[in-house]
């Protein structure tokens, strides 16, 4: 499989910075936020339509054929943004063509094959979580058919974000504002409606070991079958924060939603304040976030023994920044890469570097348990240079003049990474790799 980079991944018409957030499970869809002179659009691209619209099987690099789709818009005209996507749901063809949806106003021109976006949409204020089901067009007569919003807490301004969601699209899960501070939340649609039909959201305001007690929740990652997530919480009244793990044991409705959960507060650096935990693999066996150390924020992963315990041992390995200092790295993407000979685990993310205060990298590594280190580091690189080493980032064009900025996400297998950078013309764009090797990297091209 040849690896590719695929740059200016801009929606229809002008826009200021195009920024895409997130990639389902099976790497079929990319969702993100245009900014366009008037508003920010959410938007999705159904990347294996997209490189078939020229002939060699390749999106174009700056879009001629505006290969992204505006999610639509929300009367009046509201800005958006799309965080996740679940993953395709059908098999073999499906009809998608954006020239009838745009001609006719025809939304059931673009199948989404059963792939449900999911963000937020502001309301002046006011922020809603959404889930996007087809897009948005000018007149909407039944908006359920079109979209799912929760637009509050039950407080007064809030401000509610959806950051995952499970592969099948039936499980999302986020955290807005109360009064009270941060509040995570977990949506489960064909569990527990109200009369009215609508889905119950099911707070999480603290999380808790036995031990110790978080609040301030953002629930921030999930599991593909959406039953285990985590995030962050503070404690000693906002002071620090500790990231967490919790999967659902039961959901019960009384006076009031209520989750029975089993939560660990995973360990973190000592000497640092701060942990997050900002994704998890399929099964939520391992866990990739940060962790404040003495050295500044680094990337980091947790991983336990059990498959089915969240309350076993869970083992902390710092994995560590591009700069040596004053170091600030996310991990924002885990996966699995069974009998790969490049590591068997892959984590990707963004970090400072001596030259840019953000660019985004890719970990391998094997388990090989020596010491304090579970997993010997195989490969840690920012992006850019491994494609312009390995060939991929020339043949695209790319050359060193993009910076690549973030890595937002990555598909189950690796093969796809999504994110943001720099364009040569200064510009912010989204970007796609696909093909990235499953073994061993071939180091061959010019640096």
């Amino acid at each position: 499989m040849t690896t590719s980079f695929f740059g200016g991944l801009a929606t229809t018409g002008p826009h200021d910075t195009s920024k895409c957030y997130g990639i389902s499970r099976d790497g079929k869809v990319a969702v993100g936020m245009n900014k366009q002179p008037l508003s920010e659009k959410a938007w999705r691209i159904d990347i294996d339509w997209a490189m078939n619209t020229t002939e060699n099987n390749t999106p174009p690099l700056f879009n001629e054929l505006q290969v992204m789709e505006d999610l639509g818009t929300i009367s009046p005209s509201l800005p958006s943004a799309a965080n996740a996507a679940s993953n395709m749901a059908c098999e073999g063809s499906y009809f998608y063509d954006k020239v009838e949806a745009a001609r006719n106003l025809n939304a059931s021109a673009l199948d989404w094959c059963g792939s449900f976006p999911v963000g937020h949409i502001y309301t002046g204020q006011n922020m809603m979580a959404i889930q996007w089901y087809k897009q948005v067009l000018y007149d909407v007569e039944d908006e359920s058919a079109h979209y799912l919003t929760i637009p509050d807490f039950g407080g007064s301004v809030s401000q509610i974000y959806t950051k995952a969601v499970s592969s099948d699209g039936v499980c999302f899960a986020g955290f807005g504002t109360k009064a009270s501070g941060l509040v995570g939340f977990w949506v489960n649609k064909t569990l527990n409606t109200t009369e009215e039909g609508d889905p119950v959201v099911f707070q999480v305001p603290k999380i808790s070991n036995g031990e110790k007690t978080l609040s301030d929740i953002k629930i921030l990652g999930m599991s593909s079958d959406g039953l285990t997530f985590c995030g962050t919480g503070t404690a000693q009244n906002g002071r620090q924060s500790f990231a967490f793990v919790s999967k659902i044991l039961n959901q019960t409705i009384t006076d009031e939603a209520n989750l029975e959960l089993e939560s660990a507060i995973l360990p973190r650096s000592s000497g640092g304040k701060e942990a997050e935990a900002h994704a998890m693999t399929s099964n939520g066996n391992y866990i990739a976030g940060f962790s404040e150390t003495p050295h500044g924020k680094e990337a980091a992963i947790w991983f336990r023994n059990s498959t089915t315990d969240v309350n076993t041992t869970w083992h902390f390995q710092v994995i560590g920044a591009l700069k040596q200092n004053g170091r600030d790295a996310i991990a924002t993407g885990i996966v699995e890469r069974p009998n790969s000979t490049a590591g068997s685990l892959m984590v990707t993310g963004m970090s400072n570097t001596q030259n840019y205060a953000s660019e985004a990298f890719v970990w391998m590594g094997k388990f090989e348990p020596d010491g304090e280190d579970y997993f010997l580091e195989t490969y840690f690189r920012d992006l850019e240079y491994t494609l312009t080493k390995t060939g991929a980032g020339e043949a695209s064009g790319m050359g060193s003049s993009w910076v690549l900025n973030e890595c937002t996400g990555v598909s189950d297998d690796g093969s796809r990474m999504v994110g943001w950078g720099t364009n040569p013309e200064g510009g912010v764009e989204a970007w796609l790799v696909t093909g990235f090797p499953y073994d061993e990297l071939n180091l061959t091209g010019e640096a």
